[in-house]
Parts: structure tokens; C-alpha cells; sequence
């Protein structure tokens, strides 16, 4: 066991840590000379290091970066995705790198803001990141609960917690659906044509924060595929940390067997359980008593009906979504929204929203196009 774990120090984490101190702190220059705190995507995709980094990174949802949308904040130690709303220069999840080194990251997003004309914010950052900024004097919200399993403990789902996703199981085996991980080669096309039958009936697909199906993308994720009579029907993808595992994409095509989806996520789990995963996200859902208190001060604002309405239907909708996560038994983690000041916190969050719900396009360059192993990311490395 020693000697494995030496193995691993060496072969796998000096690696990854010396990519990381690349992607954060650049390739040497004149001391004359200040690298930029911001990096834009573009200059991501030509720098050395992004994915071992991002398998380094505590919150696994960071892999968002090989979207090619948004840029890389650095602040001495650390460094965090972020991304542009209409006003907002917004600081997603937790710091890749120590979480000491908040304080100092609120004031370079600040200062990276202010240059821009925009407001700094954080979005869907952990209890200890949002405890930093509220210490530093931001106004800090509980949006969102991550969802989130121990895989290990979770694999078999034996006992009364899974009862409802047995039965969801049992089905989905009747109709004949089988599961498997997709190997380094992933069938596209039909992935392509299960992602526009499901667009065509469910989308447009969300963005910002949310991951969107491009083939370049999902070639950097762990994919499982759903098959029936050997035809590909359904999949889903996750981002992969060593420590983590974070459900991204769900597509499925129309007429699917009832179960499907809760067939991929449980097979996802037994595979990150072979691998010693400690922790998968089932990623987050909305926090109720904070969308029954927005839904409460909308009722009083004198908005038209038509923007209530629209507003409202942001805030629902995710019942069948609840009710797919709960039946694994997760254990909710609070995520919180944090901005500087209350107005700038309300200000934020819409333009979050609009950004979600109404995405920009795409840049058409993935910075991690080439896949999985040649971004630092191969199976069984955790």
C-alpha cells in the first residue's frame, strides 16, 4: 500500500500540482513585468496545465472552464472560473486552489470589476467561501443545495432510503435497457442526434453555470450510455475531479423506458465507487425557502404579469427534478450567491438569471478539444 501511494504522489499528484501553480501563477516572466489577473478563454485554451488542474480542483464543476465561455481569475495562491453577465463579473463555485486565499480573490474580482464598469459577485460558492465573503463584508444568500453522495456508501442502494429508485430500476431492467461508460471513443453521432431530439422537445438548453452538449466538450467527461436492442437512448455525462464526480448533462430521446435516467446515474456511482470516489454531486437544486421568499417579494413589486410570470417559472419547475436526486438519498450542501451590498446582490442574481436562461452562443474552440488524455484526465487516476 506504501509503496502504491508513493506511486501516486510522484506520477500523479506532483504533476497535477505543478500544473496548477502553472495555470495560476503563468510561465515565468521579468520581474519587471505583472502577469494579468484575468485570463480569457482563448488564452486558457493556449496555456500549459488546464486539466490537470481542473482534476485537482475541489469542485469538480469547475470542468465548465473547457466550455471555452468563460475566463480564469488569479489572486496570488489561488484562482477561480469566472464569467460575464450584462453588468456582472461573476466568480463561479469554489477557488481552485487554497481556500485561505478568499480574501484576496474578493479584492481582485473587485478591482477586475470595477475596470470593466461591471459588479463583482460569487455564484454558487461552498459554506466556507460564502463564511469569507460574509466576513469581508459581502451580502451573502443561500440560493441552492448541492446535492451530494458518498458513492462508496452508495453503491448496491440497499435499504429503505432507495426504495423508489429500486423500483425505478427494476423497470427500466424489464424494458431491457442496459447501461455501460463509454469508452475513449464516444458514438457522436447518435450522442449528437439523442442531444437535438432532446433539445427539439425540452430545450433550449441553460448555460452560464450549466453545461452544454458540444462534442468536443463531452469528450473531456466521464459519459455513460444507455442502450436499447443495442441503440444508444439516453446518456449522461459528469465532470471529474480526483475527489469528485458532478452529474453535468442529461439527454435523453423521446420514449424513453421509464427509469432510464436513474439507471445511468446508478451505474455512475458504482463506477466512481470501484474507483475510490469519496464524493459525487448530483449537482444543485433550488434552495425552497429562498425561492418562497423572492416568490413573496415579486407578489408586492409593481412588475407587468408577464415578467412575474416568467420570473416564477425560473424560480419553479424543478419538482421532477427533486424528486429524480432525492431518491438517491443525497445529502443537501447549501451554495450561496454573495455580491457587495444588497443591491448589488439583487442586481447579480437577475443578471445571472438572464444569463442562465437566455445563454450567449458558444465560441466554437473547446480549450481542452483534444479529450480526455491529452487534457491530464485518465480513468482510474483517482
Amino acid at each position: 500500500m506504501a509503496s502504491v501511494l508513493a506511486f501516486r504522489a510522484v506520477y500523479v499528484a506532483l504533476p497535477a500540482l505543478f500544473a496548477m501553480a502553472v495555470l495560476i501563477r503563468g510561465p515565468m516572466r521579468d520581474a519587471a513585468s505583472s502577469p494579468p489577473a484575468l485570463l480569457e478563454a482563448q488564452e486558457i485554451a493556449r496555456g500549459p496545465g488546464l486539466g490537470p488542474a481542473l482534476f485537482s480542483a475541489g469542485r469538480a464543476e469547475c470542468g465548465i472552464l473547457r466550455q471555452g465561455q468563460h475566463g480564469l481569475l488569479r489572486a496570488g495562491a489561488t484562482a477561480a472560473a469566472v464569467g460575464r453577465g450584462r453588468i456582472s463579473l461573476v466568480a463561479l463555485f469554489d477557488p481552485l486552489g487554497p481556500p485561505g486565499a478568499v480574501p484576496g480573490l474578493l479584492s481582485v474580482l473587485a478591482q477586475e470589476a470595477a475596470k470593466e464598469g461591471r459588479l463583482p459577485g460569487l455564484y454558487k460558492c461552498g459554506p466556507h467561501t460564502a463564511a469569507l465573503a460574509r466576513r469581508a463584508g459581502w451580502t451573502v444568500l443561500r440560493i441552492a443545495e448541492e446535492q451530494v453522495l458518498d458513492p462508496r456508501g452508495a453503491a448496491g442502494f440497499a435499504g429503505p432510503a432507495y426504495a423508489s429508485l429500486r423500483r425505478k430500476l427494476r423497470r427500466a431492467e424489464r424494458e431491457g435497457v442496459t447501461v455501460e461508460e463509454a469508452g475513449a471513443i464516444l458514438p457522436l453521432p447518435e450522442m449528437t442526434a439523442i442531444a437535438r431530439d432532446w433539445d427539439m422537445a425540452r430545450g433550449p438548453e441553460r448555460g452560464f453555470s450549466m453545461g452544454r452538449f458540444d462534442p468536443d466538450y463531452v469528450a473531456g467527461q466521464r459519459v455513460f450510455l444507455a442502450r436499447r436492442d443495442g441503440r444508444p437512448i439516453a446518456f449522461a455525462s459528469f465532470h471529474e475531479a480526483r475527489a469528485e464526480w458532478t452529474l453535468d448533462l442529461m439527454r435523453w430521446s423521446g420514449g424513453v423506458p421509464d427509469g432510464t435516467m436513474q439507471s445511468l446515474v446508478a451505474g455512475a456511482v458504482a463506477a466512481a465507487a470501484r474507483e475510490g470516489v469519496p464524493r459525487l454531486s448530483l449537482a444543485a437544486l433550488p434552495c425552497r425557502r429562498t425561492a418562497a421568499r423572492i416568490e413573496a417579494g415579486l407578489a408586492r413589486l409593481p412588475l407587468p404579469p408577464a415578467i412575474v410570470t416568467r420570473l416564477l417559472g425560473a424560480l419553479g419547475g424543478a419538482e421532477g427534478l427533486r424528486q429524480f436526486k432525492v431518491a438517491f438519498a443525497p445529502r443537501p450542501v447549501p451554495l450561496y450567491l454573495a455580491a457587495p451590498g444588497r443591491t448589488a446582490l439583487v442586481l447579480a442574481a437577475l443578471d445571472i438569471a438572464a444569463e442562465i436562461h437566455r445563454p450567449r452562443r458558444l465560441p466554437g474552440a473547446d480549450p481542452c478539444r483534444r479529450g480526455r488524455r491529452q487534457c491530464g484526465q485518465r480513468r482510474g487516476s483517482v
